[in-house]
């Protein structure tokens, strides 16, 4: 046995290593967050141009994944938001407002568009934003959600807002009309 074997990789460190490993990687509630905002777009929740919640509230749409509980928050300081208008017209932009009160934070963000339409994990990515402490705001424009016009353009999309690292934050349902 080598002098490298025989000191370095002593059981303890190996099972230190394995625990280091899992770790770090992510939580079963994370993964099934990330598993179930793969499922088609269902139902929306219904805000008005001013983000006041008009009708019906879909309770899956716009939940924070268990990395990020407390450390980003959909809508302003204090009061949750639903991105707004939703339903939005194709020429319109949806708003989306971000919290991130905490220094341990998030710098990058990843959105993509699933509409189900070509199996169920078809994905897009269309957008990056850099992300800072306080309020962020993101303006998508409905006609890139939907990625052109027409009457094919009218359906429900999902977005899903991910970190840099690939780590969802959130995903909602939103109709373009």
């Amino acid at each position: 046995m080598s002098i490298f074997a025989k000191h370095c990789l002593r059981p303890s460190a190996l099972i230190f290593i394995i625990l280091l490993g899992i770790s770090c990687s992510k939580s079963d509630d994370q993964r099934r967050f990330e598993e179930e905002a793969l499922r088609p777009p269902q139902h929306i929740t219904e805000t008005n141009a001013a983000g006041d919640t008009t009708g019906t509230v879909d309770k899956d749409d716009w939940r924070i994944g268990p990395m990020f509980q407390g450390r980003i928050s959909i809508g302003t300081l204090g009061e949750s938001q639903a991105p707004f208008p939703n339903p939005v017209g194709l020429n319109s932009p949806i708003h989306i407002y971000l919290t991130q009160p905490n220094l341990d934070r998030v710098t990058r963000l990843e959105v993509y568009q699933h509409t189900g339409a070509t199996g169920p994990h078809f994905v897009q990515t269309f957008e990056e934003y850099e992300l800072n402490s306080g309020l962020n705001e993101l303006r998508i424009p409905a006609n890139q959600i939907a990625g052109g016009e027409g009457s094919n353009a009218s359906k429900l999309y999902r977005l899903l807002i991910y970190d840099g690292a690939q780590n969802l934050i959130t995903f909602g349902d939103i109709q373009i009309q």
